[in-house]
């Protein structure tokens, strides 16, 4: 049996061999010249190529688990789309999860190394997410979570 991954990865290599002009819709194939004839437009050749080694990459790096859900996409912007959408909603859990952590998190039997580790944990990760914790915020959370 053929790995799921190499029919997906198959099928975006035969994709990206065939992209016609009217898929890509950034760049027209042609160009007006002074005299209104069209003119092959040697940019876009360019990008389909660039397009194509981004979906590779795309391909390349996302599990195998996620790549069933970026067949049909014809471009490394409707790839990237589709999966920002499927998942965008669990990062999202994910940081108000956080926030909500660092302003409720007690304390109780950790030792205070464990406590501020783990505070710590919370603030990195928001901060990796695009979500920073200023340090009022830091600081008024730590202490509440102190008190019994």
């Amino acid at each position: 049996m053929i790995p799921i991954a190499y029919l997906i990865f198959q099928w975006h290599i035969n994709e990206a061999n065939t992209k016609s002009p009217t898929k890509m819709g950034s760049l027209p194939p042609t160009i007006p010249s002074e005299n209104k004839e069209a003119l092959f437009n040697p940019k876009k050749e360019i990008w389909n190529h660039q397009d194509s080694l981004i979906v590779s990459w795309l391909l390349a790096s996302i599990s195998e688990q996620i790549l069933p859900e970026l067949v049909g996409c014809e471009t490394s912007h409707s790839s990237w789309s589709r999966v920002l959408n499927n998942y965008a909603s669990q990062s999202q859990t994910k940081i108000l999860t956080y926030k909500k952590m660092v302003q409720s998190q007690k304390k109780g039997t950790m030792s205070m190394k464990e406590y501020l580790a783990l505070m710590k944990s919370y603030v990195v990760s928001l901060a990796m997410m695009g979500h920073p914790v200023n340090e009022d915020e830091q600081l008024m959370g730590i202490t509440e979570g102190l008190s019994p």
